[in-house]
């Protein structure tokens, strides 16, 4: 007769997430990009409602940078503190880029740089904005 593992998840270790900001913390300067996430989760009270899906949960991207940078971050506390941070908030359309650019969801030890994430108006609607990512060919790395 075979043993079987049981397995509580009480036990377990909770996740731990780093500190996270938004891309405007760091609009415009040069970074090399080492992974990348997509994942579900709920909203918080800041969550635009339109983000919210039928099934109540929210799309959260992000990006995690070779650089580290040094930001003003509030804890879950709501301490705010110098802290230094290289995860920050994305969106759908970088992941996209990202995906098409590494052909997989997986950087798998690869790295995208350098690049600038910039937030620059639509060609179509020139009073929308949109954020993404921008390499030294093109001619807004250089904005």
């Amino acid at each position: 007769m075979t043993q079987t593992e049981t397995i509580n998840p009480a036990t377990l270790p909770k996740p731990t997430y780093p500190p996270t900001e938004g891309l405007a913390k760091i609009a415009g300067k040069p970074i090399t990009i080492t992974g990348f996430t997509h994942t579900r989760g709920r909203p918080n009270k800041d969550t635009d409602v339109k983000r919210i899906a039928a099934d109540g949960l929210v799309d959260y991207y992000s990006i995690q940078t070779e650089e580290v940078f040094t930001l003003e971050h509030t804890d879950k506390e709501g301490n705010t503190k110098p802290t230094p941070i290289n995860h920050f908030y994305s969106t759908p359309y970088i992941h996209g880029q990202l995906t098409k650019w590494v052909g997989s969801e997986d950087l798998a030890g690869r790295r995208v740089g350098p690049v600038k994430a910039l937030k620059l108006p639509k060609k179509d609607k020139p009073k929308e904005t949109f954020w993404g990512l921008y390499s030294e060919a093109d001619p807004e790395y250089n904005q």
